[in-house]
């Protein structure tokens, strides 16, 4: 059989087929791991956001529409906030 104009006998192509599927392993495994990574990440910003918004309703102003520096950071960081995580379904 030819493949990508190189003439394999059966043995050698039972071989080549062998490699690619320990690559394809291989790379279908750092997927998964970078897939179990970012679920991590996004949970580890969740539980913080909580504690920010926590934080946020109790923190003492000197009027009611008082905004410290860090609030309106954080609101603009949150604004901006995107994630990469997007399970597609088979």
């Amino acid at each position: 059989m030819q493949i990508n104009g190189k003439l394999y006998t059966e043995p050698q192509l039972a071989a080549y087929v062998k490699e690619l599927e320990g690559e394809l392993k291989e790379i279908q495994e750092q997927a998964d791991n970078g897939k179990r990574q970012i679920a991590l990440y996004e949970d580890e910003s969740r539980k913080l956001k909580d504690v920010l918004a926590l934080a946020r309703s109790e923190v003492h102003r000197p009027y009611p529409e008082y905004k410290y520096r860090w609030e309106t950071e954080l609101e603009k960081l949150l604004e901006n906030e995107t994630t990469v995580y997007h399970e597609v379904a088979d």
